[in-house]
């Protein structure tokens, strides 16, 4: 599972493994 979320003025990438 692949998130891409975007903070505002920032881009955070979590990778989450199930």
């Amino acid at each position: 599972v692949t998130r891409w979320t975007n903070f505002g003025s920032g881009t955070e990438v979590t990778v989450l493994s199930c």
